[in-house]
């Protein structure tokens, strides 16, 4: 995930913790597993987006919960080898913060794109933005054998009845392209989607493909920094949507902006909406 000039602060995980509070969202697993594997392939999907493949026995038992699974990618720290922390809970930066400062591993969390169980691989997308972050950084140096952990997590996206709204930007899409292909027909057909970024290049080829089985589509190129309120100002005017479910994610003003015309303006039940800042710019 990311762009340029941002703050990463694990939002997507604390978010899903409150929206467990006050959102009808998949039962969170009991048990987290953290276990390493190893890079298998990288690819560049578009200037700004790599996609990374890892490979590892624990993929071989690991299960995503939903089609907007995300776990926690464990970083070591360049030059040295990885040190993973004990999965006890959901408190995994307590659990980073127990490793010796020299060895301890960044964590940045990612959608998962494709899973095999059978071969034990994992794929992923990174939006990349220079060495300004852990993720990026690690994404651009990226190799075939170089090691890193997985943290299991679990998913967001609730299938209801009815029409659903899907936000996305970059940090997220990767997650609205799995629930698309998750849903079926009749599904897209009541789905309505909308997407902010500053350029296609940080998106992942053909992400409009789903758009003739759509409801509604639109997607807003806008500069850097306005991209919640171009899709919150559009959805205003554009008229109340017939959805009884909406699934808000990426940058944190998006999700808040966002949730904001659902849930005050046009009265969707914020039990069921779904909002998550995967990040916050800066």
């Amino acid at each position: 995930m990311g762009v340029k000039n941002i703050a990463y602060s694990g939002l997507v995980h604390g978010c899903r913790a409150v929206a467990s509070l006050f959102m009808d969202v998949p039962r969170a697993p009991e048990k987290h597993a953290c276990f390493p594997v190893r890079v298998e392939a990288v690819e560049d999907l578009a200037p700004r987006l790599r996609r990374i493949t890892v490979e590892g026995p624990g993929l071989r038992t690991y299960r995503p919960s939903g089609p907007d699974e995300y776990f926690g990618l464990v970083i070591p720290p360049r030059g040295c080898s990885l040190v993973l922390p004990r999965a006890k809970g959901l408190n995994i930066r307590a659990e980073l913060d127990a490793i010796d400062k020299a060895d301890r591993p960044e964590l940045r969390w990612y959608t998962v794109r494709r899973h095999d169980a059978e071969r034990g691989r994992l794929t992923f997308d990174v939006v990349t933005h220079g060495e300004s972050g852990p993720g990026s950084a690690w994404a651009l140096h990226a190799q075939r054998g170089d090691e890193v952990g997985i943290r299991t997590m679990t998913s967001t996206w609730r299938r209801k009845a009815g029409g659903q709204l899907l936000v996305a930007d970059p940090t997220s899409a990767p997650a609205m392209r799995g629930i698309l292909e998750a849903c079926t027909g009749e599904e897209l057909a009541a789905t309505h989607v909308r997407i902010a970024a500053s350029s296609p290049d940080l998106l992942e080829p053909g992400y409009d493909s789903f758009r003739s089985e759509l409801a509604s589509y639109k997607e807003h190129f806008v500069p850097e920094g306005a991209e919640a309120a171009a899709v919150a100002d559009a959805l205003r005017r554009g008229g109340k949507l017939a959805v009884a479910y909406a699934w808000l994610c990426g940058e944190a003003s998006l999700a808040k902006e966002t949730r904001k015309v659902v849930i005050k303006e046009w009265g969707v039940p914020r039990t069921d909406v779904l909002f998550s800042g995967y990040y916050r710019r800066r």
